[in-house]
């Protein structure tokens, strides 16, 4: 699987950022940034957390689908995340929480 070679070929560890090239599926203009989650813990899969410009939705994806993401968006550089395993941790708690806060304001933007 490509993402997977990706991965090993890159040395990516998680909060790792990857950058693309602009990238648009049928539905979604994807930011440029790909933020390397690390592994799934049933299935090892690599996962990445993409996020749309246009929606401002954002999706964690694996398997064939970041197999496909990883090809076709054609990666241009590889931001290294330099802290430790534990501050790497506490970073991608604080990706899933920004991005839930963000989710929570579009959401409920009406209700201020």
């Amino acid at each position: 699987m490509y993402s997977e070679h990706f991965v090993i070929e890159n040395q990516l560890l998680p909060a790792d950022i990857i950058m693309t090239k602009k990238y648009q599926t049928n539905l979604f203009l994807l930011d440029p940034f790909v933020f390397y989650m690390g592994r799934h813990l049933t299935t090892n899969e690599p996962m990445f957390l993409v996020k749309s410009k246009l929606i401002g939705a954002t999706k964690i994806i694996k398997g064939e689908k970041a197999a496909e993401f990883i090809k076709n968006a054609k990666p241009t550089k590889i931001i290294r995340f330099k802290e430790n395993k534990d501050q790497r941790k506490l970073a991608l708690k604080h990706i899933l929480v920004a991005d839930s806060i963000s989710e929570y304001l579009t959401e409920n933007k009406n209700n201020y």
